[in-house]
């Protein structure tokens, strides 16, 4: 199982401080990045839950500023136009 999580932030000179304070939250998870900020993330439910409380703790610091989604949890392969690298580290983590 997995979920995709998308965030903005919005311009700022914290910006790097606080993407690096999201992508922490995913630190402890298998995550592959073929977008800028879109992360496909092998998780479980409860991997799910704990990665919305903790971007949700961080949205609620900076809510003028960070704007982020969630997916369901789900399975099955993914559609699109990414490199062969790319396609590699998402089939990783939706396999």
């Amino acid at each position: 199982m997995h979920i995709a999580v998308s965030w903005d932030i919005t311009d700022g000179p914290d910006r790097t401080d606080i993407s690096n304070q999201m992508i922490e939250v995913l630190r402890p998870y298998s995550w592959a990045r073929p977008l800028t900020t879109y992360y496909v993330v092998k998780t479980d439910a409860f991997g799910r839950e704990a990665i919305n409380a903790n971007l949700t703790r961080i949205g609620q610091n900076y809510p003028q500023r960070v704007r982020f989604v969630v997916t369901p949890l789900m399975q099955g392969p993914y559609q699109g136009f990414l490199t062969q690298q790319d396609w590699q580290a998402v089939n990783e983590r939706t396999a």
